[in-house]
């Protein structure tokens, strides 16, 4: 299967607005009122550009020191220039350069499909964080949502998504099998949206799901989104989301 180019991305990820719709972590919040020693320790697994660090480093300030790691030397570069002073390294997740049990909290967020090994990867997030410590695994979950905009155009998308997945259910059960007390949660949404946008996104081919496609496949989807607007130019589609979270605790 095509692997997602992200030295090819690195510099159009920042262009779609959810990248930035980041909210405050509130499991931090929660290590914060139950953990006495300070600074946490905390680590970003695949952190991307950094927009998340970035925004958890404004929110915490010193309460929690952060490190974050990417296998992307292009995509660590952006995160540098947004986080001056934070630890980042080259690395992937099934080889963490740390410590065990080094980390108050490890995190990955919509990077766990990416991961070659999971199995080893899954490993190795459980391994730095230390006892009574928290992983969080952050990502979508296909078999929820068939009605994605982009599994509704580009249907090829779809198939090869739910070959990178692992479903909620196995992800839990990895985790509890790991030792760890585990909690899981799905929130699926669905918002009507305008085609013409859909076409900005989709033409951006910034997310993985359209990035791995044959080009073949991908013109064809795209043609459809025009088709559709040649026809309407105010067409507008039903588009849904599902998010999972699994949150795990190191006994």
């Amino acid at each position: 299967m095509k692997r997602t180019d992200y030295a090819a991305i690195a510099s159009r990820y920042d262009e779609n607005p959810i990248r930035h719709q980041i909210p405050r972590d509130a499991h931090l919040d929660a290590l914060l009122a139950e953990l006495t020693s300070r600074p946490l320790l905390a680590l970003d697994v695949a952190c991307g550009t950094g927009n998340y660090l970035a925004v958890q480093r404004a929110a915490f300030g010193d309460a929690v020191a952060w490190r974050g790691v990417d296998a992307s030397e292009a995509m660590l570069a952006r995160a540098t220039e947004k986080n001056p002073g934070i630890e980042l390294r080259a690395s992937r997740a099934e080889a963490l350069p740390y410590d065990d049990a080094a980390f108050d909290y490890v995190t990955t967020s919509f990077a766990f499909h990416h991961f070659e090994d999971k199995t080893r990867a899954l490993d190795e997030l459980c391994r730095v964080v230390k006892p009574k410590g928290r992983v969080r695994i952050l990502n979508a979950e296909p078999r929820c949502m068939p009605r994605s905009w982009a599994y509704q155009l580009f249907p090829e998308a779809r198939i090869d998504e739910e070959k990178r997945y692992w479903s909620a259910d196995l992800l839990h059960q990895e985790l509890e099998r790991r030792g760890m007390e585990t909690s899981t949660r799905i929130e699926i949404t669905m918002k009507r949206r305008d085609l013409a946008g859909i076409l900005v996104d989709a033409e951006r081919r910034d997310g993985s799901e359209l990035a791995i496609l044959p080009d073949a496949e991908y013109a064809r989807g795209v043609e459809r989104i025009r088709d559709a607007l040649r026809h309407d130019p105010e067409a507008t589609i039903v588009e849904q989301f599902a998010l999972v979270e699994v949150v795990a605790m190191r006994r």
